[in-house]
C-alpha cells in the first residue's frame, strides 16, 4: 500500500503541538496560544482529523499506579500467509492483557505490549497462546518495563521556534500504587481513548454531576495516575518512519543505564524511552530515512559503543490494536456494583 505523505504549514504544526502537549485545551485556549481565531482552530483540527494525521486523543496513564505492570513480547513467525496472519492477529486482539499490537520489519515480525497484575496469570495466558500457535512462532523474547519516559510534541519541536517552545517529559513507573475505586476505573476507561470528551458527555455517560467528573479527573492527575492528555499523531503521514531501537548493554548497572537513558532523552528524534528489567534499554524514534537512522545509531555507538553488546531496530508498519486501559483486567480488583 502506497503511503501518501503530506506537508503541513506552521499553523497546522502549532495546533498539533498544542494538542500533543495537552489535548484537553479548549479551542479558545489553543486560539490564544497560536494567535488564531477559534473558527480557524476548529476548522484546522477537523481537517487534521479528516486527513488521518490526528488518529485520536488519548490519556496517558501510569499503569503501575493501578497495580499493573507493563512489558513487551517480541515474536518471530514462520509460514504466516495473509489468512494465517489475520487469524493470529484476531486471536491476539481478543486477549485482555494485550494492549498494543504492531507489525514490524526487522528481526521480529510482531511487537506486542501487554499488561499484567500477576506474573503467574501472565504465564498461563502466554503458555496458552504459544501452544495455540506453536507451529507459527519460531522465536520470541520477553522484556519487562521498569519505567518509561514520554516526550510531548518533541517531533514538532524542530519545526517551531525553539526559544518559545518548551518540551515536557513524563515519567511512568514510580511503582507506587494509588488509591482508586471502580468509578475512577470507569472514568479512566472513558477518557483513555477520548481525552477531549466534554465533562457534560462524561457526566451523562457515568450518570453523575459535572463537578464529580471534574473533581475525580483532578484527583487522578494529582495522584499521578493521569500523566497527560495527548493527540495521537500519525507521523507516517508526515514522511517519518516509526523505528524502535533496542540497545543491549554489557554492563547494565543502574548508573550505566541511566547514562544511556539521559543521552536518549536529549535526542530530538526520540519520542519514548523504556528502561527494562535486565540489560536492555529501548527507544522510539521518528526519522525521515535510513540515512538518518544510520547517523542516529552511529552517534549512540560512538558515545556508548564499549558498553553495547548489540543494537537491533524494528520499523513499525501497521498497528492492529491500541487499548489504553484493558477494563477486563481491572474488574476483578474492584467492586463493580
Amino acid at each position: 500500500m502506497i503511503q501518501k505523505h503530506l506537508k503541513l504549514n506552521k499553523i497546522d504544526l502549532k495546533i498539533l503541538f498544542e494538542l500533543e502537549d495537552n489535548c484537553r485545551r479548549t479551542n479558545k485556549q489553543i486560539s490564544k496560544a497560536t494567535r488564531l481565531s477559534e473558527e480557524v482552530v476548529s476548522y484546522r483540527i477537523n481537517k487534521l482529523k479528516g486527513m488521518k494525521i490526528i488518529r485520536g486523543f488519548n490519556t496517558l496513564i501510569d499503569y503501575q499506579k493501578l497495580g499493573l505492570n507493563v512489558g513487551t513480547f517480541l515474536i518471530k513467525t514462520r509460514g504466516l500467509n495473509n489468512k494465517a496472519e489475520l487469524e493470529f492477529v484476531k486471536y491476539l486482539k481478543n486477549i485482555d492483557y494485550i494492549s498494543w499490537i504492531g507489525k514490524t520489519i526487522g528481526r521480529w515480525d510482531f511487537l506486542i505490549a501487554f499488561m499484567y497484575r500477576d506474573i503467574y496469570d501472565l504465564n498461563i495466558a502466554m503458555t496458552k497462546m504459544m501452544n495455540a500457535f506453536s507451529d507459527r512462532i519460531s522465536d520470541y523474547q520477553l522484556l519487562f518495563d521498569l519505567d518509561n519516559y514520554y516526550f510531548s510534541g518533541k517531533v514538532l519541536f524542530g519545526n517551531l521556534n525553539k526559544n518559545k517552545t518548551k518540551i515536557r517529559s513524563f515519567l511512568l513507573g514510580e511503582n507506587k500504587k494509588a488509591k482508586v475505586d471502580f468509578f475512577d476505573i470507569k472514568l479512566l476507561k472513558l477518557y483513555s481513548s477520548n481525552a477531549r470528551l466534554s465533562l457534560l458527555k462524561a457526566s451523562k455517560e457515568l450518570d453523575c454531576s459535572l463537578n464529580t467528573i471534574k473533581y475525580r479527573l483532578k484527583k487522578l492527575e494529582e495522584k499521578g495516575v493521569i500523566r497527560r492528555y495527548s493527540a495521537r499523531v500519525d507521523y507516517s503521514k508526515l514522511n517519518l518512519m516509526w523505528i524502535i531501537c533496542f540497545f543491549k548493554l554489557s554492563d547494565f548497572s543502574e548508573d550505566n543505564k541511566r547514562r544511556l537513558i539521559s543521552y536518549l532523552k536529549q535526542q530530538e528524534e526520540v519520542t519514548f524511552v523504556v528502561n527494562t528489567v535486565g540489560d536492555y534499554v529501548d527507544c522510539d524514534v521518528q526519522l525521515k530515512s535510513n540515512t538518518e537512522l544510520e547517523l542516529f545509531l552511529r552517534n549512540v555507538k560512538a558515545a556508548f559503543g564499549d558498553n553495547l553488546t548489540s543494537v537491533d531496530t524494528l520499523t513499525v508498519i501497521q498497528v492492529f490494536k491500541q487499548d489504553f486501559l484493558p477494563i477486563n483486567l481491572m474488574m476483578s480488583e474492584y467492586d463493580t456494583k
